[in-house]
């Protein structure tokens, strides 16, 4: 982003990963903003966003035991942006990144992953999309780097991606 932005220019996040307390403000949030306007039929993210969105769902997961607990039907994420984090329930030990080993396929609705080769996060959105159950994940890796595919050949086949995801949470497999 440093490129199309000027220095002083602000920008927003949900949280700042290295600032624990920031991230439990987020997590209170949206779990503020869920009770209050959900359940949705999706989630959607791209970056952090896409971290934040799956971290939390595999803390509720821990938490609760299932993904009967989730409000959502299908998750569809860009460009994970960084490991996942385990919440903890203390804001100073809040960012701690997950076990791969301990959330594999963990999050059990469909859901589409979208991220690119050139990506310099690529390597932790392949891990990210092991958090979800392989039979209900769809992948599209573009030729392209941190950013949601903007060629028709890669939009349709980011669209196809999640298609596939919306239509196993519909029931149509």
């Amino acid at each position: 982003m440093k490129q199309f932005m000027l220095p002083e220019e602000p920008t927003f996040a949900y949280c700042t990963p290295t600032k624990p307390e920031t991230c439990a403000n987020a997590i209170h949030d949206l779990e503020e903003f869920l009770e209050i306007e959900g359940p949705y039929d999706g989630i959607i993210g791209f970056s952090l966003g896409a971290n934040f969105a799956l971290s939390w769902m595999i803390n509720k997961i821990q938490k609760n035991g299932n993904c009967g607990q989730l409000p959502f039907k299908v998750g569809i994420f860009f460009s994970t942006a960084d490991r996942l984090l385990e919440c903890k329930e203390t804001p100073e030990k809040f960012v701690a990144p997950w076990n791969p080993v301990e959330i594999d396929g963990i999050i059990d609705i469909p859901t589409a992953h979208i991220w690119g080769t050139a990506d310099s996060h690529r390597a932790n959105s392949q891990l990210a999309s092991l958090a979800c159950d392989e039979d209900n994940r769809s992948i599209f890796v573009h030729d392209r780097g941190h950013e949601v595919p903007i060629s028709a050949e890669n939009v349709i086949s980011a669209a196809k991606v999640i298609n596939r995801a919306i239509a196993r949470a519909q029931g149509f497999n």
